[in-house]
């Protein structure tokens, strides 16, 4: 199963971003493992930068993601049916998730 982190800068293990919309990158991990970093193509958007994040999440082919916080209703919406969300406000680093 793909995943998808809004992380905050593009390393090995990078902080989890409070935002998903406007997280400057998101990891893709699959099987436990860093398959990616991406920059979101969202984040830089005056509007419109939840549902960018979430419509780029499903072109990714990412059947969940793991947030700190709760994403915007407009997110919610694009990904209503097709993804699970989990949100963990104790995930710091992309390296808690990947335990």
């Amino acid at each position: 199963m793909r995943i998808l982190v809004p992380v905050m800068e593009r390393n090995e293990n990078p902080k989890i971003c409070e935002q998903f919309g406007r997280a400057p990158y998101f990891a893709i991990i699959k099987d436990r493992k860093l398959v990616e970093i991406v920059e979101n193509p969202g984040h830089s958007l005056s509007k419109g930068a939840g549902s960018k994040a979430a419509q780029f999440a499903l072109e990714k082919g990412v059947k969940k993601i793991i947030v700190k916080k709760e994403i915007g209703p407009h997110a919610k919406e694009v990904l209503e049916g097709e993804v699970e969300i989990e949100v963990n406000p104790n995930v710091e680093y992309l390296s808690d998730i990947l335990k």
